[in-house]
């Protein structure tokens, strides 16, 4: 089964993005913000991310500048998830190595397709 990372500061969204993914028949593992995610990152290798923008500590971006810095994650998907529909913000985290971005609130059919698609 592939594992799934999802990484945002609402606990909310992680436990609806939880169940939508777990229902779907993969193994999810939730972070509350960047730095908690890549501490997870490390501790065990996701077959993708799913990654909101705006977070404490550490945002969406700077996650994936960081996590494609890492040798293990350079060719990992990694889907940003975010309230932000500006297309500088969609263009920038493209330009910066994410692989698809949602913008909340998300359709369950849409997160799982895409998350299918990836893999």
């Amino acid at each position: 089964m592939k594992k799934i990372l999802i990484v945002d500061d609402s606990k909310l969204v992680n436990t609806i993005h939880e169940s939508i993914l777990k229902k779907a028949g993969f193994i999810v593992t939730c972070a509350e913000n960047g730095v908690d995610g890549l501490e997870k990152s490390k501790l065990d290798k996701f077959d993708l991310i799913v990654t909101d923008l705006n977070m404490p500590k550490m945002g969406g971006f700077e996650l994936t500048k960081q996590l494609r810095s890492d040798f293990d994650y350079k060719m990992t998907p990694i889907i940003m998830v975010s309230t932000e529909k500006e297309t500088t913000d969609i263009e920038q985290g493209k330009s910066m190595g994410i692989t698809d971005y949602i913008v909340k609130p998300v359709v369950a059919n849409d997160l799982v397709d895409k998350v299918k698609k990836y893999l």
